[in-house]
């Protein structure tokens, strides 16, 4: 359905009771759509008082954000759409699950280092090479890491890196320079301000605050970081641990393709195929595997040596210092030869999308293999922080149209500035960054993520045993699709206002689906045909709506009632309880609303006054909607892709590149696109030219924050999609 068809009724609503407007009322004949005296009904033009539940949310509060981040968890989809992330989770890998590891020679890791759970990003990274390695891992036992939600692997953007940082250095601009001469144009420059350089501190910052709180080790505890961009990885903090084990380290580069008819070109190919550094593809070195133990004569061969061998264990205990490759994403490069640089771009595309999750087509996977465990999450989203979300509200407000109290007041705007107000009050998280976080915001989420991982190692004791993410996404299911159905019904009023029967059949539909809803929480009142006796009954006064809504607002949580929880659960049901009392407060109002009207004689008959209703209660449900920010779950493709395509939408660094003369610009050309300063934050909007200092490779392009076509379009897209240059 067409977004203007919706935002119509979305800022045209009806009076409480419509039968006192001025507008004709025209009462329904037993005429058909065919009938020549058929009355068409024209368009509303009178503005109308909203739902008082709808105009009582609270756009300010943070407990719809922590909400959907919760349920968004593990999803490629919703973290693309929303890439800054504010929540941490401990989660855990089970045994047997295979690793990935990509890198430019034969040696082993070291730690720390990136995995990548699946093979096309390891590939993808360090594939198509004249000395490209592929390592394989598996783990041997369960293990727990540290996840931080949105795309938070990017290396460029407005606030996708800013948890890591504040975990970190307390700031998102990390550490001060280091004083020295440089010539960067800046007076001292720190380790960490290359591309690079910046991720391989992160991640032993990481480790080091994990090893510093005694939250993990080699073998026990919290051992890696899982992060997000086009896929999933994870930082493993030491490969001596054997909680994993190597099982095979392969030479997969691969021949260069021969160039026919340009002599030039070949010859330049084949002298870089035998560089002094790499040699050819056939003499690069393969890495020695520990041979097969001989069966002796009275011993038959074991199962595992009728298979292949496995190499030895890492026996290296050194320290990442200096980044090990820099390798731009394949379609990037130039082909230069290389026979699988486009595939392995659509290959990593590829796997990223298996882990989409949930999305208007309906649920999906997320990325399996890893799942939430602990008793709840660690979330700048938390009611614990004071100031740092404070400043964010503020600057909310003076965007989004929101009064004192979050409240909307879009409806002073045109048609076209409510329109835009709901869209962008629905997206609003995407915008959120922690740019404005203190030093004791960061504290404090240190603190409740360190108390949170300890429980989580200890023991299940330590937690009610509600699962929390799992009631997030049964919420999400039940409710997401059926709110965009009922608007859709609600704006099907037959356009005929003379033909009784659809207009019957309409009532009849609306009524049905939105009585479904409210199933588990209402009790019907005894019947009544008295006007004075429906308005009581079904008004939000009555105790029969009253009762409805605490069964509908605590129908998770009623068990908890006075049970004392430990932090990050408190946290988890205060955002539960806030978003569900929301939409039981919009929907049992709309209800009763229903009810109340199919059982009015007064107006169930007056064409007039129910499409005035149908546009006031479709309303309330899209500001809700807007209140609750799922739009994740309302974006797709419009249409199936073909088998030869997939459903994409923008993700680093899986974005197509426009060539300038020199590097990747865009429209920029031979300049090349603005870059990210050193603090991995602020890559479009702040910075000095040169702020990633000498060691920045050249590319990549800023992150697509002036044109979001794509993300909000959804479209398929073959292979060719991603061509290198």
């Amino acid at each position: 359905m067409k977004l203007r068809p919706i935002l119509l009724a979305a800022v045209v609503a009806s009076s409480a009771s419509c039968l006192n407007d001025k507008t004709e009322q025209k009462p329904l004949a037993s005429s058909t759509a065919g009938d020549q005296s058929a009355h068409v009904l024209a368009p509303l033009n009178l503005q109308i008082p909203r739902l008082d539940s709808a105009k009582s949310l609270n756009f300010s509060s943070s407990a719809p954000h922590l909400f959907a981040s919760a349920a968004n968890l593990l999803q490629q989809w919703s973290n693309t759409i929303f890439p800054n992330g504010q929540t941490l989770a401990v989660v855990e890998v089970p045994p047997y699950v295979m690793m990935y590891h990509g890198r430019l020679d034969a040696e082993t890791p070291q730690s720390p280092e990136w995995l990548a759970f699946d093979v096309e990003m390891a590939y993808g990274i360090m594939g198509s090479t004249r000395s490209s390695y592929l390592l394989t891992f598996q783990t041997t036992r369960r293990i727990k890491c540290l996840y931080f939600d949105g795309e938070s692997a990017t290396l460029m953007g407005q606030g996708q890196l800013d948890t890591q940082m504040l975990h970190i250095y307390g700031n998102t601009s990390g550490p001060a320079p280091v004083p020295g001469s440089g010539d960067d144009g800046r007076k001292g420059r720190h380790p960490g301000s290359g591309l690079l350089d910046a991720e391989y501190a992160r991640a032993t910052g990481l480790c080091n605050w994990i090893e510093r709180e005694k939250l993990g080790g080699r073998g026990w505890g919290v051992e890696g970081v899982v992060r997000m961009n086009a896929g999933f990885e994870l930082i493993w903090c030491d490969f001596m641990s054997t909680s994993l084990e190597l099982m095979s380290r392969l030479n997969v580069s691969a021949p260069l393709m021969e160039e026919v008819g340009d002599e030039a070109k070949q010859s330049s190919l084949m002298e870089d195929a035998t560089d002094v550094k790499s040699g050819p593809v056939s003499s690069i070195p393969m890495a020695r595997e520990s041979p097969a133990p001989s069966p002796t004569s009275e011993e038959e061969p074991s199962d595992v040596e009728k298979y292949y061998p496995i190499p030895a264990q890492p026996t290296r205990t050194d320290r990442s210092a200096e980044p090990t490759g820099n390798m731009p994403p394949p379609h990037w490069r130039q082909a230069q030869g290389e026979p699988f640089l486009d595939a392995q771009a659509w290959g990593w595309f590829l796997s990223a999308t298996y882990h989409y999750g949930s999305t208007r087509h309906g649920l999906g996977r997320g990325e399996e293999r890893l799942s939430v465990v602990g008793c709840g999450v660690a979330s700048y989203y938390s009611p614990i922080l004071g100031n740092s979300k404070v400043q964010l509200r503020v600057d909310e407000k003076s965007k989004l149209n929101l009064a004192h109290g979050g409240r909307w007041t879009g409806e002073h705007l045109s048609l076209t500035g409510q329109e835009e107000g709901l869209l962008q009050l629905g997206r609003r998280r995407r915008r959120h960054n922690l740019g404005n976080a203190t030093a004791s915001d960061a504290e404090a989420i240190r603190h409740l993520a360190a108390d949170m991982i300890r429980r989580a190692l200890e023991s299940d004791r330590a937690c009610s045993g509600v699962d929390w993410i799992g009631i997030t996404h049964e919420v999400v299911q039940r409710t997401a699709a059926h709110l965009k159905a009922f608007e859709a019904m609600a704006l099907g009023f037959p356009a005929v206002i003379e033909n009784a029967t659809a207009v019957a059949q309409w009532m009849h539909d609306l009524r049905g689906l939105s009585h479904m809803y409210m199933v588990p929480f209402l009790e019907y009142p005894s019947m009544t045909s008295s006007p004075e006796a429906l308005d009581h009954v079904w008004s939000m006064a009555s105790e029969t709506f009253k009762a409805a809504f605490t069964r509908c607002k605590l129908h998770y949580t009623r068990r908890l009632v006075g049970r004392r929880l430990v932090a990050e659960e408190e946290h988890m049901r205060w955002a539960v309880e806030e978003t569900t009392g929301a939409i039981c407060s919009v929907l049992l109002e709309v209800g009763f609303e229903v009810e109340k009207t199919a059982l009015d004689g007064r107006v169930s008959k007056i064409a007039e006054v129910l499409r005035q209703r149908g546009l006031r209660w479709q309303r309330a449900v899209a500001e809700l909607r807007a209140w609750l920010g799922w739009e994740g779950e309302y974006l797709a493709c419009e249409q199936a892709c073909a088998w030869d395509e997939r459903c994409y939408i923008p993700m680093w660094p899986m974005i197509p590149i426009k060539w300038g003369d020199h590097r990747p610009g865009g429209s920029g050309g031979p300049k090349g696109p603005e870059r990210r300063p050193q603090d991995g934050h602020r890559g479009l909007d702040g910075g000095s030219d040169n702020a990633l200092g000498q060691s920045a490779p050249t590319g990549p392009p800023s992150f697509m924050a002036s044109d979001e076509t794509d993300l909000w379009q959804p479209k398929c897209i073959k292979s060719s999609f991603f061509k290198s240059r």
